[in-house]
């Protein structure tokens, strides 16, 4: 997967169209999972548009965003898109997987980001399959990162003072 992270444009490309040339699950896989490790802007930002592109299956996609939106580099740009397309994300991706969004996002580390995830999925979280209870442990994770990481940077202040 390290292609995918540090990819130009020219092997973007390649990858790209060999996802639309191949019908082998397993190497579309593989091939999306590099993709959504992108992490030049640009490219990631008209990469992560092949979720919504008609030769990708609604499965797919939803395991294409799962790993945009669990990638360090990635995962801002990633929610954003999401947040972005959620309508046609709704329509195309198995509806029994649209709480894993969620999931996926649970990494999102720092109050700006929490916030966001807050505004977008609080109430569209109540008419998703097990969306309640996915939002709320979705939350748990992100606002123990933000205590963690606010105890680390506390803890760090204190060993430079010293």
């Amino acid at each position: 997967m390290i292609a995918g992270k540090f990819a130009d444009a020219d092997l973007a490309g390649a990858m790209t169209n060999e996802l639309f040339k191949i019908d082998d699950s397993a190497d579309r896989r593989k091939i999306l999972t590099a993709l959504a490790q992108l992490r030049e802007p640009a490219l990631r930002n008209r990469t992560l548009a092949i979720a919504l592109n008609e030769k990708i299956n609604g499965r797919e996609a939803q395991n294409f965003l799962w790993q945009a939106l669990q990638d360090d580099h990635n995962r801002v740009a990633s929610f954003d898109y999401v947040r972005k397309n959620f309508d046609g994300l709704k329509a195309k991706l198995p509806q029994q997987t649209l709480a894993q969004l969620m999931v996926a996002s649970d990494r999102l580390c720092n109050n700006s980001e929490r916030n966001d995830f807050v505004d977008f999925f609080l109430s569209s979280s109540e008419k998703m399959e097990g969306g309640p209870l996915i939002y709320k442990q979705a939350l748990e994770t992100m606002d123990l990162c933000i205590a963690a990481r606010a105890g680390n940077d506390t803890n760090r202040k204190r060993v430079l003072v010293k």
